[in-house]
């Protein structure tokens, strides 16, 4: 399973979000790092995001709701 650097970063995997185009966007927990910023999401370019669990709830209960289905 791909983890993007996560265990050598010392950020605990959660998820991998794997699609029809092989490319896996993963989520961990970086429980070093200050609460706003503990949770990352980083792509197979290493791009990351970094957010708070709060604002990872708010995201996914708009997702939950439907905004992104298609």
């Amino acid at each position: 399973m791909k983890d993007h650097g996560f265990a050598q970063d010392g950020i605990e995997l959660v998820s991998v979000f794997c699609h029809t185009d092989d490319c896996c966007p993963v989520l961990g927990l970086d429980n070093s790092a200050s609460e706003d910023r503990a949770v990352v999401i980083r792509d197979d370019f290493g791009a990351e995001i970094r957010m708070s669990r709060g604002q990872l709830a708010s995201f996914a209960e708009t997702a939950k709701e439907g905004l992104f289905d298609s």
